[in-house]
Protein backbone atom coordinates (compact mmCIF):
# COMPACT_ATOMS: atom_id res chain seq x y z
CA UNK A 1 0.00 0.00 0.00
CA UNK A 2 1.44 3.53 -1.08
CA UNK A 3 0.41 6.50 1.48
CA UNK A 4 0.24 10.40 1.17
CA UNK A 5 2.36 11.91 4.10
CA UNK A 6 3.03 15.39 4.13
CA UNK A 7 3.47 15.76 0.35
CA UNK A 8 5.16 12.58 -0.31
CA UNK A 9 3.94 8.90 -1.59
CA UNK A 10 5.26 6.38 0.65
CA UNK A 11 5.30 3.03 1.32
CA UNK A 12 3.08 1.25 3.86
CA UNK A 13 6.44 0.43 6.11
CA UNK A 14 7.48 4.59 5.22
CA UNK A 15 4.78 6.09 5.56
CA UNK A 16 5.56 7.20 9.14
CA UNK A 17 4.97 10.27 11.66
CA UNK A 18 7.51 11.09 14.37
CA UNK A 19 6.76 9.99 18.05
CA UNK A 20 6.84 13.48 18.99
CA UNK A 21 3.26 14.21 16.77
CA UNK A 22 0.25 15.28 18.88
CA UNK A 23 -1.98 13.06 16.82
CA UNK A 24 -0.22 10.34 18.84
CA UNK A 25 0.18 11.95 22.09
CA UNK A 26 -3.02 13.72 22.64
CA UNK A 27 -4.99 12.43 19.44
CA UNK A 28 -4.97 16.18 18.80
CA UNK A 29 -6.05 16.35 15.09
CA UNK A 30 -8.97 15.43 12.68
CA UNK A 31 -10.25 12.87 10.01
CA UNK A 32 -12.41 12.08 7.62
CA UNK A 33 -13.45 8.86 5.92
CA UNK A 34 -14.77 8.66 2.16
CA UNK A 35 -16.11 5.57 0.64
CA UNK A 36 -14.83 5.44 -3.13
CA UNK A 37 -17.07 3.74 -5.63
CA UNK A 38 -15.38 3.19 -8.99
CA UNK A 39 -12.50 4.97 -8.52
CA UNK A 40 -13.89 7.86 -7.81
CA UNK A 41 -14.80 9.19 -3.42
CA UNK A 42 -18.58 9.77 -3.21
CA UNK A 43 -19.23 13.20 -2.23
CA UNK A 44 -15.46 14.26 -1.80
CA UNK A 45 -16.36 17.94 -1.57
CA UNK A 46 -18.40 17.68 1.13
CA UNK A 47 -16.12 15.63 3.10
CA UNK A 48 -13.61 18.45 2.51
CA UNK A 49 -15.73 20.89 4.17
CA UNK A 50 -16.35 19.26 7.03
CA UNK A 51 -12.79 18.60 7.27
CA UNK A 52 -11.80 22.27 6.96
CA UNK A 53 -14.63 22.71 9.42
CA UNK A 54 -13.21 20.31 12.26
CA UNK A 55 -9.83 22.00 11.18
CA UNK A 56 -10.97 25.39 12.29
CA UNK A 57 -13.25 24.12 15.11
CA UNK A 58 -9.64 23.19 17.00
CA UNK A 59 -7.51 25.83 15.43
CA UNK A 60 -5.60 23.81 13.39
CA UNK A 61 -4.01 26.16 10.03
CA UNK A 62 -5.18 24.09 7.12
CA UNK A 63 -1.31 22.89 6.00
CA UNK A 64 -2.24 22.63 2.40
CA UNK A 65 -5.23 24.25 0.39
CA UNK A 66 -8.60 21.83 0.39
CA UNK A 67 -7.94 21.18 -3.42
CA UNK A 68 -4.42 20.38 -2.74
CA UNK A 69 -6.09 17.36 0.05
CA UNK A 70 -8.72 16.63 -2.86
CA UNK A 71 -5.91 15.80 -5.18
CA UNK A 72 -4.08 13.81 -2.61
CA UNK A 73 -6.96 11.33 -2.17
CA UNK A 74 -7.40 10.64 -5.61
CA UNK A 75 -3.52 10.29 -6.11
CA UNK A 76 -3.88 7.72 -3.44
CA UNK A 77 -6.69 5.80 -5.05
CA UNK A 78 -5.05 5.79 -8.16
CA UNK A 79 -1.77 5.47 -6.96
CA UNK A 80 -3.07 1.85 -5.92
CA UNK A 81 -5.30 0.61 -8.60
CA UNK A 82 -8.31 0.69 -6.21
CA UNK A 83 -11.74 0.99 -7.68
CA UNK A 84 -13.83 0.30 -4.50
CA UNK A 85 -12.45 1.66 -1.38
CA UNK A 86 -12.06 3.59 2.08
CA UNK A 87 -9.83 6.55 2.19
CA UNK A 88 -9.07 8.24 5.22
CA UNK A 89 -7.72 11.66 5.65
CA UNK A 90 -5.71 12.80 9.00
CA UNK A 91 -4.17 16.33 9.58
CA UNK A 92 -2.64 16.83 13.29
CA UNK A 93 -1.02 19.78 14.52
CA UNK A 94 2.11 18.40 13.91
CA UNK A 95 5.37 17.83 16.43
CA UNK A 96 5.91 20.49 19.17
CA UNK A 97 7.33 21.00 22.73
CA UNK A 98 6.18 18.72 25.56
CA UNK A 99 2.37 19.37 26.87
CA UNK A 100 -0.60 20.88 26.01
CA UNK A 101 -0.07 24.16 24.67
CA UNK A 102 0.22 24.43 21.03
CA UNK A 103 2.74 27.22 21.18
CA UNK A 104 6.05 26.08 19.10
CA UNK A 105 3.96 23.58 17.20
CA UNK A 106 5.61 24.43 13.70
CA UNK A 107 3.85 22.38 10.45
CA UNK A 108 1.17 20.24 11.00
CA UNK A 109 0.79 16.52 9.48
CA UNK A 110 -1.33 15.50 6.50
CA UNK A 111 -1.69 11.20 6.05
CA UNK A 112 -3.89 10.01 3.59
CA UNK A 113 -4.48 5.94 3.54
CA UNK A 114 -6.87 3.77 1.70
CA UNK A 115 -7.83 0.10 2.04
CA UNK A 116 -9.75 -1.64 -0.79
CA UNK A 117 -13.30 -2.42 0.48
CA UNK A 118 -16.33 -3.60 -1.51
CA UNK A 119 -19.24 -3.00 0.74
CA UNK A 120 -19.94 -5.33 3.61
CA UNK A 121 -21.64 -8.78 2.58
CA UNK A 122 -25.15 -8.84 0.93
CA UNK A 123 -27.07 -11.00 3.73
CA UNK A 124 -26.14 -8.65 6.57
CA UNK A 125 -28.39 -5.81 4.49
CA UNK A 126 -31.03 -8.71 4.98
CA UNK A 127 -30.92 -10.02 7.97
CA UNK A 128 -29.47 -6.04 9.84
CA UNK A 129 -27.73 -6.27 12.42
CA UNK A 130 -27.19 -5.62 16.65
CA UNK A 131 -27.27 -2.40 18.03
CA UNK A 132 -26.81 -1.70 21.73
CA UNK A 133 -28.03 1.78 23.61
CA UNK A 134 -25.06 1.87 25.70
CA UNK A 135 -24.43 3.41 29.19
CA UNK A 136 -21.57 5.12 27.69
CA UNK A 137 -22.94 8.99 27.37
CA UNK A 138 -21.71 11.20 24.52
CA UNK A 139 -19.19 13.59 25.24
CA UNK A 140 -20.95 16.76 26.03
CA UNK A 141 -20.67 19.70 23.33
CA UNK A 142 -19.68 21.93 26.03
CA UNK A 143 -16.36 19.98 26.65
CA UNK A 144 -15.83 19.26 22.63
CA UNK A 145 -17.93 20.59 20.02
CA UNK A 146 -19.75 17.73 18.46
CA UNK A 147 -19.13 19.10 14.99
CA UNK A 148 -15.41 18.58 15.27
CA UNK A 149 -14.77 15.29 14.03
CA UNK A 150 -11.53 14.17 16.55
CA UNK A 151 -8.87 12.18 16.19
CA UNK A 152 -9.60 11.44 19.65
CA UNK A 153 -12.23 8.81 19.98
CA UNK A 154 -11.77 6.94 23.47
CA UNK A 155 -15.76 7.88 23.61
CA UNK A 156 -16.61 5.62 20.81
CA UNK A 157 -14.25 2.78 21.59
CA UNK A 158 -16.33 2.35 25.15
CA UNK A 159 -19.81 2.97 23.34
CA UNK A 160 -18.19 0.33 20.87
CA UNK A 161 -16.48 -2.10 23.49
CA UNK A 162 -19.48 -1.96 25.77
CA UNK A 163 -21.70 -2.58 22.44
CA UNK A 164 -19.58 -5.63 21.25
CA UNK A 165 -19.48 -6.98 25.18
CA UNK A 166 -23.53 -7.50 25.18
CA UNK A 167 -23.23 -8.81 21.24
CA UNK A 168 -24.18 -5.82 19.00
CA UNK A 169 -21.66 -4.22 16.37
CA UNK A 170 -22.65 -0.91 16.59
CA UNK A 171 -23.50 1.44 19.82
CA UNK A 172 -26.38 3.88 20.07
CA UNK A 173 -24.81 6.90 22.52
CA UNK A 174 -27.54 9.15 24.64
CA UNK A 175 -26.49 12.68 25.22
CA UNK A 176 -26.29 13.40 28.94
CA UNK A 177 -29.80 14.69 28.99
CA UNK A 178 -31.02 11.11 28.05
CA UNK A 179 -31.91 12.27 24.43
CA UNK A 180 -30.66 9.84 21.49
CA UNK A 181 -27.56 11.31 19.54
CA UNK A 182 -25.59 9.08 17.37
CA UNK A 183 -23.94 5.91 16.95
CA UNK A 184 -20.27 5.41 17.71
CA UNK A 185 -19.59 5.87 14.16
CA UNK A 186 -23.10 6.53 12.58
CA UNK A 187 -26.19 8.12 12.70
CA UNK A 188 -29.70 7.03 13.92
CA UNK A 189 -32.88 7.05 12.08
CA UNK A 190 -36.00 5.60 13.17
CA UNK A 191 -39.39 5.12 10.93
CA UNK A 192 -42.47 5.32 12.96
CA UNK A 193 -45.93 5.33 10.62
CA UNK A 194 -43.95 5.36 7.33
CA UNK A 195 -42.50 8.89 7.83
CA UNK A 196 -38.15 8.91 8.77
CA UNK A 197 -37.15 10.72 11.78
CA UNK A 198 -33.66 11.33 12.84
CA UNK A 199 -32.02 13.11 15.87
CA UNK A 200 -31.69 16.87 15.39
CA UNK A 201 -28.28 18.66 14.59
CA UNK A 202 -29.00 20.59 17.86
CA UNK A 203 -24.96 20.66 18.98
CA UNK A 204 -25.48 16.96 20.54
CA UNK A 205 -24.19 15.00 17.45
CA UNK A 206 -21.80 15.21 14.24
CA UNK A 207 -23.69 16.26 11.10
CA UNK A 208 -23.10 13.07 9.09
CA UNK A 209 -22.42 13.67 5.44
CA UNK A 210 -24.13 10.52 3.99
CA UNK A 211 -26.98 11.11 7.04
CA UNK A 212 -27.42 14.31 5.17
CA UNK A 213 -27.57 12.68 1.91
CA UNK A 214 -30.04 10.02 2.76
CA UNK A 215 -32.30 12.72 4.18
CA UNK A 216 -32.34 14.07 0.79
CA UNK A 217 -32.85 10.89 -0.95
CA UNK A 218 -35.92 9.83 1.25
CA UNK A 219 -37.53 13.32 0.34
CA UNK A 220 -36.55 13.05 -3.37
CA UNK A 221 -38.73 9.50 -3.00
CA UNK A 222 -41.61 11.12 -1.37
CA UNK A 223 -41.05 10.36 2.64
CA UNK A 224 -41.93 12.28 5.36
CA UNK A 225 -38.42 13.27 6.75
CA UNK A 226 -37.79 14.93 9.89
CA UNK A 227 -35.22 16.17 12.51
CA UNK A 228 -36.18 16.33 16.26
CA UNK A 229 -35.10 15.45 19.79
CA UNK A 230 -35.51 11.55 19.99
CA UNK A 231 -36.46 9.92 23.14
CA UNK A 232 -35.14 6.20 24.17
CA UNK A 233 -38.92 5.46 24.47
CA UNK A 234 -39.42 6.91 20.93
CA UNK A 235 -36.80 4.26 19.63
CA UNK A 236 -38.18 1.73 21.60
CA UNK A 237 -41.82 2.18 19.70
CA UNK A 238 -39.85 2.50 16.21
CA UNK A 239 -41.31 -0.02 13.56
CA UNK A 240 -37.70 -0.10 11.80
CA UNK A 241 -34.23 1.78 12.70
CA UNK A 242 -31.40 1.99 10.35
CA UNK A 243 -27.45 3.71 10.88
CA UNK A 244 -26.14 4.99 8.40
CA UNK A 245 -22.06 6.59 7.23
CA UNK A 246 -19.99 6.65 4.34
CA UNK A 247 -18.56 2.51 4.81
CA UNK A 248 -22.40 1.01 5.84
CA UNK A 249 -24.12 3.25 4.22
CA UNK A 250 -27.85 2.42 5.08
CA UNK A 251 -27.32 -0.60 7.71
CA UNK A 252 -30.72 -1.83 9.08
CA UNK A 253 -31.36 -2.59 12.55
CA UNK A 254 -32.64 -5.61 13.26
CA UNK A 255 -32.44 -6.11 17.15
CA UNK A 256 -32.12 -3.38 19.50
CA UNK A 257 -30.25 -4.02 23.35
CA UNK A 258 -31.14 -1.21 25.44
CA UNK A 259 -28.14 -1.15 28.10
CA UNK A 260 -28.54 2.43 29.15
CA UNK A 261 -30.32 2.06 32.37
CA UNK A 262 -30.70 -0.38 35.92
CA UNK A 263 -32.89 -3.10 33.57
CA UNK A 264 -31.54 -4.13 30.25
CA UNK A 265 -33.87 -4.75 27.35
CA UNK A 266 -34.08 -6.25 24.23
CA UNK A 267 -36.44 -5.55 20.79
CA UNK A 268 -37.07 -6.91 17.88
CA UNK A 269 -37.25 -4.46 14.72
CA UNK A 270 -39.31 -4.61 11.64
CA UNK A 271 -42.68 -6.45 10.31
CA UNK A 272 -42.10 -9.39 12.61
CA UNK A 273 -40.56 -8.11 15.32
CA UNK A 274 -42.29 -10.12 17.88
CA UNK A 275 -40.51 -13.39 16.73
CA UNK A 276 -37.21 -13.27 14.80
CA UNK A 277 -36.94 -9.44 13.85
CA UNK A 278 -36.67 -8.79 10.06
CA UNK A 279 -35.27 -5.78 8.01
CA UNK A 280 -38.43 -3.09 7.24
CA UNK A 281 -39.58 -2.09 3.48
CA UNK A 282 -38.68 1.54 4.38
CA UNK A 283 -34.83 0.91 5.32
CA UNK A 284 -34.95 -1.66 2.26
CA UNK A 285 -36.19 0.76 -0.50
CA UNK A 286 -34.17 3.47 1.15
CA UNK A 287 -30.99 1.38 0.48
CA UNK A 288 -32.04 0.59 -3.02
CA UNK A 289 -33.05 4.22 -4.05
CA UNK A 290 -29.33 5.23 -2.25
CA UNK A 291 -26.92 3.02 -4.05
CA UNK A 292 -28.70 3.91 -7.62
CA UNK A 293 -28.03 8.24 -6.52
CA UNK A 294 -24.34 6.79 -6.14
CA UNK A 295 -24.21 5.41 -9.00
CA UNK A 296 -25.94 8.39 -10.72
CA UNK A 297 -24.18 10.82 -8.53
CA UNK A 298 -22.13 13.21 -11.07
CA UNK A 299 -23.16 12.51 -14.39
CA UNK A 300 -24.46 15.51 -15.07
Amino acid sequence: MMAFVNGRMLTEKKAVVPVTDRGFLYGDGVYETIRVYGGKPFLLQDHLRRLNNSMAGVKLAPPMSLIDIGRAIQKVVAVNKLTEAIVRVTVTRGSGPRGFGIDGCAKPTVVVVAWKFGGYPADQYRKGIVAAVVSVRRTDPQAVPADIKSNNCLNQILARMEATGLGAEEAILLTSGGQVSEGSSSNVFAVKGGAIITPKIDGSLLPGITREWVMRVAREAGFGVSEKKMSVSFLMEAEEVFMTNSVMEIMPVSRLIFNHGATRQELRMGPYMKTSGFVGPVTVELLVRYRESVRSFGRG
